[in-house]
């Protein structure tokens, strides 16, 4: 009885491990194409596509511009200081996450993603680091 117990703790860890290390892997991969699983939602003002729901999914990130099954963002700049810690209600894929305020011409909003992939995906976005100023009505 003990033994069984041991041994589904056993299958049930090294399983989750196994499958930790997996989907570590595939989201690194998709990383080094550029797409990452990230959200999107309107804090102020208003931009094509999004509203003030998380659009979640693998984002393409390029200079300026995310994008994600017919929505195109372009970002103009990284609100400094904005970087904060997900609730448990905006975490992306069951990770660490961490969100950040960035800026288009017509709207502030938030951009999650998973913590260990921030620095490629923010790199990749290639935008400047603004100050905060009021958001946009």
């Amino acid at each position: 009885m003990i033994g069984d117990l041991f041994g589904q703790l056993a299958a049930a860890l090294l399983g989750g491990w196994i499958a930790d290390g997996f989907i570590g892997r595939s989201r690194a991969n998709a990383a080094k194409r550029r797409l990452f699983l990230c959200g999107l939602r309107v804090l102020s003002g208003r931009q094509a596509g999004l509203s003030r729901e998380w659009l979640a999914g693998e984002w393409r990130i390029r200079p300026g511009r995310l994008s994600l099954d017919g929505v195109d963002v372009p970002i103009s700049a990284i609100v400094a200081g904005s970087r904060r810690h997900a609730t448990l209600g905006e975490i992306v894929g069951g990770g660490d996450t961490v969100i950040v305020t960035v800026r288009t011409d017509t709207a502030e909003l938030e951009w999650s993603m998973l913590r260990r992939f921030d620095g490629l995906a923010i790199r990749a976005l290639s935008v400047p680091e603004v100050a905060e100023e009021p958001t946009l009505q």
